[in-house]
């Protein structure tokens, strides 16, 4: 079984009455088409576009297999700073809106997604082991580099994302 990496990124947003929103949240295809995704759905619902900073979510640190349960553990830790969507009198729905945080400093929640991702962000479990063992005995075979069995210096497989 083939498992795929996602992101685990961190937004800012700035609303123009000065109001400012953190958004923990993942995706698996590029950041700025999330972003662009985000804000498309603020200009529908409140006919303004916010201020978006990237605080995590562009390096390569940022990417996991576990990508659900880092998000899922980042937000659990803020569930009483969760935005109440309810005042909205708009029939849609800005995406992603359980996943925003208000009242906080950037840095607290900067925090906490380095210390999550650093704890749970990068972990490779057997499975994840295995693949990657073969598909480097895959690869060195096809390049001749190899015979049947893995020599000592690849069985340390580091993960790259």
């Amino acid at each position: 079984m083939r498992r795929s990496k996602g992101r685990v990124y961190l937004l800012k947003f700035l609303l123009p009455d000065g109001i400012i929103l953190h958004k923990i949240g993942i995706t698996k295809r590029r950041l700025k088409t999330r972003i662009l995704e985000i804000v498309d759905s603020f200009y529908d619902v409140y006919k303004f576009i916010p201020q978006v900073e990237v605080i995590r979510g562009l390096e390569k640190s940022s990417r996991c297999y576990n990508y659900f349960k880092v998000e899922a553990d980042i937000l659990a830790s803020f569930n009483k700073y969760k935005v109440d969507w309810t005042q909205v009198k708009s029939k849609r729905r800005i995406s992603g809106a359980s996943e925003f945080r208000r009242d906080l400093s950037t840095d607290t929640i900067e925090k906490v997604y380095d210390k999550t991702m650093k704890e749970r962000g990068h972990i490779i479990d057997n499975e994840t082991l295995e693949e990657s063992l073969e598909q480097v005995k895959v690869a060195h075979k096809k390049d001749g580099m190899l015979g049947n069995t893995l020599e000592p210096r690849f069985l340390t497989v580091e993960a790259r994302f």
